[in-house]
């Protein structure tokens, strides 16, 4: 079953992929400046899908620069075994 789903669009219309929570889903979009790079996973541990965005070089363009890594609501987690907070 689906956990995450990545839609495209672009000059020849719209295009989807979906991931699971075994595969996660991975998508990189670029220019000729460098890339975003954008994962989503489920975290077995914590029970909650986690995100990662970053910069990332592109055909030797642009650099690495970490832009968000958690959880994809933006909820903060706790320590380990407690409830997450808003």
């Amino acid at each position: 079953m689906a956990q995450f789903r990545a839609v495209i669009q672009g000059a020849r219309g719209e295009a989807s992929r979906l991931g699971t929570k075994k595969s996660g889903i991975d998508v990189n979009i670029a220019s000729w400046q460098g890339a975003v790079r954008v994962c989503l996973w489920y975290d077995e541990r914590t029970k909650v899908d986690m995100a990662v965005v970053e910069l990332v070089p592109h055909f030797g363009e642009g650099m690495n620069f970490m832009l968000y890594r958690g959880p994809v609501s933006g909820i903060e987690l706790k320590e380990e075994g407690s409830e997450a907070k808003q």
